[in-house]
């Protein structure tokens, strides 16, 4: 089987991502793994939909030297027909539009591809808590019209979360408080010129300090959770700005969640998705090349790696047995060099 990923920057790989650590899975298990960089598409004259891909090696199933070897360029590279991958994982975050272009076509011509690229696009946005029962989330609202959020903080009466509603990584994330206006206005400012359209406001959730429970959901069930600890001095739980992974478990809150969140996970196409709760409550639905791998596995010492891959084998195998008749392309890889090309053939 082979399995293509696109990621934004192959030379920028590192071994804590989930993506490296699902690569190397993949390789353990027999499958072929290529990286394909968010600029590596193209549409040929003749309707093929090609990418320049980066193969990892046979014995590239170790994430420490997976990701060194591709920050070093080490793997052979040359242009494959997306026809005939297995599957297309995107990997990439910020979603990009023309990527999801290119994803959908790809999708289209019978690949399968995860997350599915609509999915992404309708949960990119921060929009799906709105699926969820109020009690299960914190007062919500995504505007960009300053009249109805100054409304709606006046309304909540108490500190609420700030946050452009395509940011990650904690980017751009802040507390106001409905009774320092100027404070309210010079968020909003900054979000705006940091190139955010819509703004999410969100009620600050009571319990913040017992950290921020990541779990990982693979087609809507729980395969590993782990805690965000905030660092000193700060409200934001992640860990490049200083938060420290704790082992988790889930709690009855946590499972009625994910059952209430799992149908529209599975309605979209979303095959891995990270679910972030404090409090007891959802706070975030994470569909962009979710993370979580490497601290689940670090603190609690569960392998969660080899299982999604085991999954999305059988996901593949479900997709091949439903399309009729088969779709497998029978045209070589275009132009690969050297060992790249090892192997590489129609089914």
């Amino acid at each position: 089987m082979r399995i293509g990923l696109v990621v934004n920057r192959i030379r920028r790989l590192r071994s804590s991502y989930t993506t490296t650590h699902l690569a190397a899975a993949a390789v353990g298990a027999g499958l072929r793994a290529l990286f394909i960089d968010i600029d590596g598409f193209t549409l040929d004259p003749s309707g093929r939909i090609l990418a320049r891909a980066h193969a990892v090696p046979r014995d590239g199933d170790d994430p420490e030297s997976l990701a060194a070897g591709a920050r070093a360029g080490a793997f052979a590279s040359g242009l494959i027909d997306l026809d005939q991958l297995d599957v297309l994982l995107l990997r990439n975050n910020p979603v990009r539009r023309t990527v999801l272009d290119f994803a959908r076509a790809v999708r289209d011509r019978g690949v399968l591809v995860l997350n599915d690229p609509d999915g992404v696009a309708a949960g990119a946005g921060k929009l799906a808590l709105e699926s969820l029962p109020v009690a299960l989330r914190p007062r919500t609202l995504v505007t960009r019209d300053p009249r109805i959020l100054h409304g709606f903080l006046g309304d909540l009466g108490r500190p609420a979360v700030l946050k452009p509603v395509r940011g990650f990584g904690g980017k751009g994330v802040r507390i106001v408080d409905p009774g320092d206006p100027g404070g309210v206005a010079r968020a909003l400012a900054e979000l705006a010129g940091s190139g955010s359209e819509y703004v999410v406001a969100q009620e600050l959730i009571r319990g913040a300090e017992q950290g921020d429970k990541r779990i990982l959901l693979a087609d809507g069930e729980p395969v590993g959770c782990y805690v965000r600890m905030r660092g000193e001095g700060e409200f934001r739980h992640n860990i490049h700005l200083g938060g420290e992974p704790v082992a988790g478990r889930l709690d009855r809150a946590d499972h009625d969640i994910v059952d209430a969140l799992a149908p529209r996970l599975r309605a979209d196409g979303i095959f891995l998705a990270g679910l972030d709760v404090i409090g007891g409550r959802a706070v975030e639905v994470n569909v962009v090349a979710p993370g979580g791998i490497a601290n689940i596995e670090a603190t609690t010492g569960a392998r969660v790696a080899d299982p999604l891959i085991a999954r999305l084998q059988r996901r593949i195998a479900d997709h091949r047995g439903a399309s009729s008749p088969a779709r497998a392309s029978t045209a070589p890889a275009v132009g690969i060099r050297g060992t790249f090309n090892a192997g590489w053939g129609p089914r």
